[in-house]
């Protein structure tokens, strides 16, 4: 049965938007998961746990939210097909596809149980673990002509499921009969994913861990699969990092592999040769803390992005060049972020688009609460809430829809989360805990006011 989304545009008060019987406003955007963009249509698509926010590119105006009445969206994975007609997200409960004109959910997709990965990795006595958490969507990608739609997890399940869009026929389920991960090796990390330009290949990269003789190591390396054959045709192995983005170049030859954590380093293979045409180092002051994305442009520049702590950088590799910094650290990075004119990345409280053509950065204030909400406090006067998360505090205006909270962030402080509390003389103060010491803060001085055991 086909069901349609609300899609919400109602006014300019997006704290009313979809909001549940009896509540009057929303504090924020909800926890942000992934994003995707559309080159096609300018369209920048977030998921979080309220729903599906999109945003209208350059300028980031929010356009609309999607949201089914009594549904919760706890979708980790999105994807636009090419020519922005579908819109794809996949979760725990498999994924679904819509129509982006209609809001009309054309297709729901769930991954066959695989009997050995759930022997494996689900604990019966885990109250937390989701039975079929082996089975949930974190990569998800259109094929080039948008008939096809490929999935993957990141940990516990190495297999690959394709679908057909139209029919919603499940056509492949790609594990390699010798995968060391569904023996005795622990499987460190699945993804990403890349249909070829033709879409007859289906690349994926993987981490597998070993430990012998009390030596821990790593092996990296991405399997070429053939959508048509059903089988693997060819794995490119020994690479120095864990795969963090895969591109296809316009000419089908090439795949460009993005490593990170340590050096930065991005390869170009012909494929399905698997023979090493480029290395390339990024280095920076500050070292790479997140992973390199790469993609090629449509007239064949490859480019990269990747964060630092300090900052965000794009280079284009080939002029060995840097287009652009964003002085913040980007958590999120989409995978497609250079397959059209802009780069779009995600911050704890803003959201940044810059354009290749234009070179005109974009800020966009909507804050996105990242991780758990620790605590909760009204002042005497009731005009004011704090709440507290993983690094830091936040103060929102309860009269005004319309402001931006104040942000406090002590992350240089603690691991663990902060707590609040207000005095009746409406002074708000923070406590957080590491190990056995306790600190206290009052609000807006980031010097502690004391701390003890």
């Amino acid at each position: 049965m086909k069901t349609r989304y609300s899609i919400v545009t109602d006014g300019k008060e997006i704290s009313k938007w979809a909001l549940p019987p009896g509540v009057f406003r929303r504090f924020g955007q909800g926890y942000a998961i992934a994003m995707t963009f559309c080159p096609h249509n300018n369209i920048l698509a977030v998921t979080s746990v309220i729903g599906v926010w999109w945003y209208e590119l350059p300028d980031l105006s929010p356009v609309a939210l999607w949201k089914r009445e009594g549904e919760t969206a706890m979708f980790s994975s999105c994807a636009f097909s090419q020519d922005g007609k579908f819109f794809a997200a996949g979760g725990i409960d498999g994924a679904k596809v819509w129509d982006v004109n209609s809001g009309e959910c054309i297709s729901e997709l769930i991954r066959p149980e695989q009997p050995e990965y759930k022997e494996k990795h689900h604990l019966v006595d885990s109250e937390w673990r989701h039975e079929k958490s082996y089975l949930v969507i974190d990569w998800i990608t259109f094929s080039p002509n948008g008939q096809l739609l490929a999935a993957a997890s990141v940990q516990h399940n190495s297999s690959i499921d394709v679908w057909q869009l139209e029919s919603g026929e499940h056509l492949a389920h790609f594990v390699e009969e010798d995968d060391p991960g569904r023996s005795e090796y622990p499987l460190g990390r699945t993804g990403p994913l890349a249909f070829s330009l033709d879409g007859h290949l289906i690349a994926c990269g993987q981490t597998y861990r070993f430990d012998e003789d009390d030596i821990k190591s790593d092996e990296h390396f991405i399997s070429l699969w053939d959508i048509d054959a059903g089988e693997r045709i060819a794995r490119i192995t020994d690479l120095p990092e864990m795969v963090y983005s895969l591109s296809f170049s316009p000419c089908n030859q090439l795949l460009a592999i993005g490593g990170g954590y340590r050096d930065g380093i991005v390869q170009v293979w012909k494929v399905p040769q698997c023979e090493l045409q480029q290395t390339y180092s990024i280095c920076t002051n500050e070292g790479i803390n997140e992973g390199i994305y790469v993609s090629y442009s449509q007239d064949g520049v490859l480019r990269a992005a990747g964060a630092s702590m300090e900052s965000t950088t794009i280079w284009d590799l080939d002029r060995d060049k840097e287009l652009y910094t964003l002085p913040e650290f980007a958590d999120c990075v989409p995978q497609s972020f250079l397959n059209g004119s802009f780069l779009v990345s995600m911050t704890p409280h803003e959201l940044n688009v810059w354009s290749f053509d234009t070179g005109i950065a974009h800020t966009n204030r909507h804050l996105y609460e990242w991780g758990t909400i620790f605590s909760l406090a009204f002042s005497p006067n009731g005009k004011t809430l704090a709440s507290t998360y993983q690094t830091g505090l936040l103060l929102w205006d309860i009269s005004n829809s319309q402001d931006f909270p104040q942000i406090y962030d002590l992350v240089s402080h603690s691991q663990l989360g902060f707590f609040v509390d207000v005095s009746s003389e409406g002074k708000f103060f923070a406590t957080s805990a590491i190990e056995n010491g306790v600190t206290l803060w009052e609000v807006g001085n980031n010097t502690p006011l004391v701390s003890f055991t």
